[in-house]
């Protein structure tokens, strides 16, 4: 079970650990530091590997093309079921 105290949350489970991934705020914020700091300093990273931004654009093009397909597809099956 998650823990919350005054610095947040301390520990997330290993089985929702990757939803992280599928948020448009962790690729932007990522973004974010790289664009602000030049050499991002060891303290605001969680990771060791900062690359030159490509992986978190492809990943926001991703999500955006992924994102509209399922909102399409679902909209879709709504409209089907409703005629």
């Amino acid at each position: 079970m998650p823990s919350f105290d005054s610095d947040g949350l301390q520990r997330v489970p290993p089985f929702i650990s990757w939803l992280r991934y599928l948020s448009f705020n962790y690729h932007t914020y990522r973004l974010l530091l790289k664009v602000q700091y030049d050499p991002v300093p060891d303290i605001l990273t969680t990771t060791k590997h900062m690359d030159n931004g490509a992986t978190e654009v492809a990943a926001l093009v991703a999500m955006i093309i992924g994102y509209r397909v399922l909102a399409y597809l679902s909209l879709r099956r709504v409209k089907a079921g409703s005629s």
